[in-house]
């Protein structure tokens, strides 16, 4: 399959976004997932104010000067067509990736990846179509296990060409106001968060020795849950942790069947009142029974604690919505 990026290039922006997020951000926990580096920010992009990405063409005179004809040139260090400032060589499409174009994600984490679209991750006619886009579409390639992001790009548009920008979560505002003054402005608010945690972990590793007996500071510490108020302002946007799994983007449709799945643990709560609720381990039995043992109690424990950033272990509906993305059951 290779249309030079048309079925992507037709998409919306948002569903552009959404499949290069989708790849980013699997293909960022396989490379160093002991790092928790699972955010797709800082991405070395951002967009501009151009209502659509330029196609190649225009007449140029010999005598003009170098910047007259169909293109005019602001910037050099920006593409001349592209609506997007990349480092590197840019890929396909109006939403590229920090990453090498050459970035590849493995046949074994499609499936998550296809999940963060809201495709099926088990049908086989679409395994099958990615395992010959990793075979090179019969051309014998040496990378036959993995997939490239040009055929993900174009394998997933044909699947989502049916879908409107609705269905597609809405763009992150960064990229169309904030980070215009370079990256060198969103690394060092990077250096400033690690250096703030750095601190922060200084004071917390002070106190241990007249508190080692304390359980409840034991076992969040032992997955770099202790961090206090570095990890509860952080969560929302990075998902700063040494061992979880990395977090999904729910579709609109997701987040619904997530949010009455979770309305069933509170029959007598409204609708409005439902994002302050939290569910308990002691609705461990009920919630085997209202997923219809798709899934063991026992494994609904673990994930309860793997995302629980709460003591006592409980779940709000934001850290519900992604144990059912991981569990595929939306």
């Amino acid at each position: 399959m290779d249309d030079d990026g048309g079925d992507f290039a037709a998409l919306g922006p948002r569903a552009q976004h959404a499949i290069d997020a989708a790849f980013d951000s699997v293909t960022a926990a396989a490379r160093d997932p002991a790092s928790g580096s699972t955010k797709p920010s800082p991405r070395k992009r951002r967009r501009l104010n151009d209502p659509a990405p330029p196609s190649p063409g225009g007449f140029i005179s010999d005598t003009a000067a170098p910047a007259a004809g169909g293109f005019i040139v602001e910037d050099p260090p920006t593409e001349p067509n592209s609506s997007i400032i990349t480092i590197g060589e840019p890929a396909p499409g109006g939403f590229l990736l920090a990453e090498s174009p050459d970035a590849r994600i493995p046949l074994e984490l499609i499936p998550r990846a296809l999940q963060a679209l809201d495709l099926p991750p088990d049908d086989p006619d679409v395994l099958t179509i990615f395992q010959n886009a990793a075979a090179g579409w019969g051309a014998g390639d040496a990378n036959a296990d993995a997939v490239s992001l040009k055929d993900w790009r174009a394998v997933c548009a044909v699947l989502l060409v049916a879908r409107t920008e609705d269905d597609f979560p809405a763009l992150p505002e960064p990229l169309d106001e904030e980070d215009m003054d370079g990256d060198e402005y969103a690394d060092d608010d990077d250096e400033d968060e690690y250096e703030e945690d750095d601190e922060e972990e200084e004071d917390e590793d002070e106190p241990p020795p007249d508190d080692s007996d304390d359980e409840d500071f034991g076992a969040p510490s032992r997955k770099g849950k202790s961090k206090g108020k570095k990890g509860k302002l952080r969560a929302a946007k990075d998902f700063d942790t040494d061992d979880e799994p990395p977090t999904l983007t729910c579709t609109p449709r997701q987040k619904r069947a997530a949010r009455a799945t979770f309305a069933l643990f509170f029959p007598d709560v409204p609708d409005e009142q439902l994002d302050a609720q939290r569910i308990r381990i002691r609705d461990i039995s009920r919630v085997a029974a209202l997923l219809k043992e798709k899934i063991t109690a026992e494994e609904i424990v673990e994930m309860l604690q793997e995302f629980s950033t709460a003591l006592d272990k409980s779940v709000g509906l934001v850290d519900f919505e992604q144990i059912l993305l991981l569990a595929q059951l939306v």
